[in-house]
């Protein structure tokens, strides 16, 4: 997994920060206690929850000390957590009414098994809210699905897997939203 510089990446922080906005607001919860905010990166997403979900306890986990770091310097009255979602969650306690994930799953490896452990930190009736940028239709993506699907890399790519794994839990779906953010302005992207 790469190693993020928060400076880096708040540069683009509005940018960054919009998409968590519109998943939260996606969220029909209306007390929830608990809240895991995974890939909370340097506590943008997370100040989000909190804002939203003032009541509840919010806990923000990132693999990278630097983003860690940087979220407790700007939100002190949040808590962040050093944590590595590929590996054991067990330090995460489980029984979380929402777990959260702005813009981060797509980086950590084997979805099938990341998502059950996710949904295993859910309560009864709990909310797995996840956004992934959707970026399918460039051309390097449409390369790689082609090459994906081909006899010798197949097995290496079973995304019906991932859908298998959620609506084997009767959980409801949410389908993609585009959205094309102008981070560089219309000019840069043209030129």
């Amino acid at each position: 997994m790469p190693s993020w510089a928060a400076s880096q990446y708040l540069k683009f922080q509005s940018q960054r920060t919009q998409p968590a906005i519109d998943l939260v607001n996606r969220i029909r919860l209306s007390n929830p206690e608990r809240i895991l905010d995974v890939g909370c990166g340097p506590g943008n997403s997370t100040r989000v929850l909190k804002d939203r979900f003032s009541h509840a306890r919010v806990i923000g986990i990132d693999n990278s000390e630097n983003m860690i770091e940087k979220a407790k310097a700007d939100h002190p009255d949040m808590e962040f957590r050093l944590c590595d979602v590929s590996g054991d969650l067990a330090e995460l306690e489980g029984d979380y009414d929402i777990v959260f994930s702005n813009a981060c799953l797509q980086w950590v490896p084997n979805h099938h098994q990341l998502l059950k452990k996710l949904m295993e930190l859910l309560r009864k009736n709990g909310v797995l809210a996840v956004q992934i940028p959707y970026n399918m239709r460039e051309p390097i993506h449409r390369i790689l699905e082609e090459l994906s699907a081909s006899a010798g890399w197949r097995a290496y790519f079973p995304q019906e897997r991932v859908y298998n794994t959620l609506t084997q839990r009767n959980i409801s779906i949410s389908w993609p939203i585009s959205r094309l953010n102008l981070i560089f302005g219309r000019r840069r992207i043209i030129t």
